[in-house]
Protein backbone atom coordinates (compact mmCIF):
# COMPACT_ATOMS: atom_id res chain seq x y z
CA UNK A 1 0.00 0.00 0.00
CA UNK A 2 1.73 3.62 -0.98
CA UNK A 3 2.37 5.50 2.15
CA UNK A 4 1.63 9.21 2.64
CA UNK A 5 3.61 11.49 0.25
CA UNK A 6 5.59 8.51 -1.00
CA UNK A 7 9.19 9.43 -2.54
CA UNK A 8 9.42 7.37 -5.82
CA UNK A 9 12.59 8.73 -7.00
CA UNK A 10 14.83 6.04 -5.50
CA UNK A 11 18.29 7.22 -5.74
CA UNK A 12 17.58 9.52 -3.04
CA UNK A 13 17.18 6.28 -0.84
CA UNK A 14 20.02 4.36 -1.75
CA UNK A 15 22.41 7.53 -0.45
CA UNK A 16 21.16 7.30 2.59
CA UNK A 17 21.86 3.71 3.01
CA UNK A 18 25.30 3.60 2.16
CA UNK A 19 26.06 6.96 3.68
CA UNK A 20 25.17 5.60 7.19
CA UNK A 21 25.24 1.49 6.16
CA UNK A 22 21.72 1.01 6.86
CA UNK A 23 20.31 -2.26 5.98
CA UNK A 24 16.64 -3.36 5.51
CA UNK A 25 13.76 -1.44 3.45
CA UNK A 26 14.18 2.60 2.46
CA UNK A 27 14.98 4.65 5.42
CA UNK A 28 13.27 7.43 3.87
CA UNK A 29 10.12 6.27 2.22
CA UNK A 30 7.89 9.32 2.51
CA UNK A 31 8.29 13.07 3.08
CA UNK A 32 7.44 14.13 7.16
CA UNK A 33 4.21 15.78 7.75
CA UNK A 34 3.64 19.54 8.41
CA UNK A 35 6.37 19.84 11.51
CA UNK A 36 9.56 17.76 11.53
CA UNK A 37 12.79 18.20 13.39
CA UNK A 38 16.22 17.75 11.05
CA UNK A 39 19.95 17.64 11.69
CA UNK A 40 21.99 18.18 8.94
CA UNK A 41 25.46 16.91 7.66
CA UNK A 42 27.94 17.60 5.96
CA UNK A 43 27.32 16.34 2.04
CA UNK A 44 30.73 17.17 0.06
CA UNK A 45 32.05 15.74 -3.19
CA UNK A 46 33.21 12.78 -1.86
CA UNK A 47 29.48 11.35 -1.56
CA UNK A 48 28.17 11.92 -5.22
CA UNK A 49 28.82 8.80 -5.95
CA UNK A 50 26.07 7.64 -3.63
CA UNK A 51 23.69 9.94 -5.13
CA UNK A 52 24.01 8.39 -8.55
CA UNK A 53 26.47 11.07 -10.06
CA UNK A 54 29.36 9.46 -11.76
CA UNK A 55 32.57 13.02 -12.55
CA UNK A 56 35.24 12.98 -15.35
CA UNK A 57 37.36 15.66 -16.77
CA UNK A 58 39.20 16.08 -20.65
CA UNK A 59 41.98 17.78 -21.93
CA UNK A 60 42.01 18.37 -25.56
CA UNK A 61 44.16 20.25 -27.78
CA UNK A 62 43.95 21.30 -31.64
CA UNK A 63 46.93 22.31 -33.31
CA UNK A 64 47.71 25.68 -35.35
CA UNK A 65 46.76 25.06 -38.77
CA UNK A 66 47.15 27.91 -41.36
CA UNK A 67 43.92 29.28 -42.31
CA UNK A 68 41.97 26.76 -40.56
CA UNK A 69 39.50 27.73 -37.15
CA UNK A 70 40.19 24.85 -34.00
CA UNK A 71 37.55 23.67 -32.27
CA UNK A 72 36.18 21.17 -29.43
CA UNK A 73 33.14 19.93 -28.71
CA UNK A 74 31.23 17.78 -25.96
CA UNK A 75 28.14 16.06 -26.95
CA UNK A 76 25.27 14.59 -25.00
CA UNK A 77 23.87 12.46 -27.62
CA UNK A 78 19.85 12.55 -27.91
CA UNK A 79 19.30 8.75 -26.72
CA UNK A 80 22.06 8.72 -23.71
CA UNK A 81 19.01 9.35 -21.05
CA UNK A 82 21.76 11.40 -18.76
CA UNK A 83 21.74 14.51 -17.44
CA UNK A 84 25.18 16.29 -17.00
CA UNK A 85 26.69 19.73 -15.43
CA UNK A 86 29.85 21.37 -16.56
CA UNK A 87 31.70 21.88 -13.19
CA UNK A 88 34.58 23.88 -14.51
CA UNK A 89 36.29 24.83 -17.89
CA UNK A 90 39.25 26.41 -18.90
CA UNK A 91 41.29 27.39 -22.12
CA UNK A 92 44.86 27.89 -22.33
CA UNK A 93 47.16 30.19 -25.09
CA UNK A 94 50.41 28.71 -25.46
CA UNK A 95 51.34 28.08 -29.18
CA UNK A 96 49.97 31.26 -31.70
CA UNK A 97 48.60 34.61 -30.97
CA UNK A 98 46.53 36.48 -28.40
CA UNK A 99 42.86 35.04 -29.45
CA UNK A 100 39.25 35.59 -28.49
CA UNK A 101 37.60 32.27 -27.91
CA UNK A 102 34.10 31.39 -27.17
CA UNK A 103 32.03 28.91 -25.50
CA UNK A 104 28.68 28.05 -27.16
CA UNK A 105 26.05 25.72 -25.58
CA UNK A 106 23.05 24.71 -27.89
CA UNK A 107 21.27 21.84 -29.98
CA UNK A 108 23.70 19.60 -32.33
CA UNK A 109 23.26 15.98 -33.24
CA UNK A 110 26.83 15.39 -34.70
CA UNK A 111 30.57 14.89 -33.73
CA UNK A 112 33.47 17.02 -35.06
CA UNK A 113 35.72 14.98 -37.54
CA UNK A 114 37.96 13.19 -34.43
CA UNK A 115 35.48 11.31 -32.15
CA UNK A 116 36.90 10.58 -28.79
CA UNK A 117 39.74 13.05 -29.06
CA UNK A 118 39.82 14.07 -25.99
CA UNK A 119 42.17 12.19 -22.67
CA UNK A 120 39.01 11.19 -20.69
CA UNK A 121 39.81 11.02 -16.93
CA UNK A 122 37.41 9.68 -14.05
CA UNK A 123 37.36 11.23 -10.33
CA UNK A 124 36.31 8.82 -8.36
CA UNK A 125 37.51 4.84 -8.51
CA UNK A 126 34.20 3.63 -7.31
CA UNK A 127 32.92 4.63 -10.51
CA UNK A 128 32.63 1.59 -13.09
CA UNK A 129 31.78 2.87 -15.95
CA UNK A 130 34.91 4.47 -17.40
CA UNK A 131 33.71 5.73 -20.31
CA UNK A 132 31.52 8.75 -19.91
CA UNK A 133 27.62 8.57 -21.78
CA UNK A 134 28.98 11.79 -23.53
CA UNK A 135 30.65 11.89 -27.02
CA UNK A 136 33.97 14.26 -26.96
CA UNK A 137 35.74 15.32 -30.36
CA UNK A 138 37.78 17.69 -31.61
CA UNK A 139 38.67 19.32 -35.75
CA UNK A 140 40.72 22.01 -37.24
CA UNK A 141 38.71 23.49 -40.05
CA UNK A 142 38.69 26.54 -42.55
CA UNK A 143 34.85 27.09 -41.58
CA UNK A 144 34.43 28.13 -38.19
CA UNK A 145 32.58 26.26 -35.87
CA UNK A 146 29.39 27.84 -34.31
CA UNK A 147 25.90 27.05 -33.04
CA UNK A 148 24.11 30.13 -34.07
CA UNK A 149 25.11 34.01 -32.45
CA UNK A 150 22.68 32.87 -29.98
CA UNK A 151 24.40 30.05 -28.38
CA UNK A 152 27.26 32.23 -27.15
CA UNK A 153 27.58 31.87 -23.29
CA UNK A 154 30.92 32.92 -23.18
CA UNK A 155 33.91 35.30 -24.89
CA UNK A 156 37.36 36.91 -23.99
CA UNK A 157 40.69 37.52 -24.68
CA UNK A 158 43.19 35.41 -23.97
CA UNK A 159 46.75 36.60 -24.13
CA UNK A 160 49.30 34.32 -25.61
CA UNK A 161 51.50 32.09 -22.70
CA UNK A 162 47.77 32.98 -20.37
CA UNK A 163 45.13 30.87 -19.15
CA UNK A 164 41.08 31.73 -17.91
CA UNK A 165 38.49 29.85 -16.17
CA UNK A 166 34.84 30.10 -17.91
CA UNK A 167 33.43 28.96 -14.38
CA UNK A 168 34.22 30.72 -11.01
CA UNK A 169 31.54 30.21 -8.97
CA UNK A 170 28.69 27.05 -8.27
CA UNK A 171 26.38 29.83 -9.79
CA UNK A 172 28.04 29.20 -12.69
CA UNK A 173 28.12 26.03 -13.71
CA UNK A 174 24.88 24.82 -15.96
CA UNK A 175 23.66 21.85 -17.42
CA UNK A 176 23.87 19.77 -20.69
CA UNK A 177 21.21 17.96 -21.32
CA UNK A 178 20.83 15.13 -23.83
CA UNK A 179 20.40 16.80 -27.48
CA UNK A 180 22.75 19.29 -26.66
CA UNK A 181 26.75 20.07 -27.14
CA UNK A 182 28.81 22.05 -25.04
CA UNK A 183 31.55 24.05 -28.28
CA UNK A 184 34.72 25.85 -27.57
CA UNK A 185 35.76 27.49 -30.42
CA UNK A 186 39.27 29.57 -31.02
CA UNK A 187 38.48 32.93 -32.81
CA UNK A 188 41.38 32.88 -35.19
CA UNK A 189 43.18 31.18 -37.90
CA UNK A 190 46.29 29.10 -37.28
CA UNK A 191 45.44 29.44 -33.81
CA UNK A 192 46.51 26.26 -31.29
CA UNK A 193 43.03 25.49 -29.03
CA UNK A 194 43.95 24.18 -25.48
CA UNK A 195 40.91 23.56 -23.71
CA UNK A 196 39.84 21.21 -20.70
CA UNK A 197 36.74 20.53 -18.84
CA UNK A 198 35.08 18.57 -15.72
CA UNK A 199 31.76 17.18 -15.53
CA UNK A 200 29.24 15.28 -13.82
CA UNK A 201 26.46 12.62 -14.89
CA UNK A 202 23.48 10.65 -13.99
CA UNK A 203 20.70 9.18 -15.32
CA UNK A 204 17.78 11.52 -15.64
CA UNK A 205 15.00 10.81 -13.20
CA UNK A 206 11.42 10.18 -14.77
CA UNK A 207 10.48 13.79 -13.80
CA UNK A 208 13.29 15.24 -15.26
CA UNK A 209 12.02 13.98 -19.21
CA UNK A 210 10.87 15.54 -21.76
Amino acid sequence: MAVYNEILAGRFNRFLNKLFSMKGGPPASQLQGDIGSTISFFIGPETYFHQGWNMYGAFSSTAAVAAQFGAIQLRNPTASGVVAVILKAFFTNTVGAADQPYLQVGPRITDLTSVNALTLARFDPRNTAAQSALTPSSQTNATQQTLGATATKWQAALALNASVDVINSDLQTFPLLPGDVLLASSNIVNQALNFAFWWMERPLEDSEKF
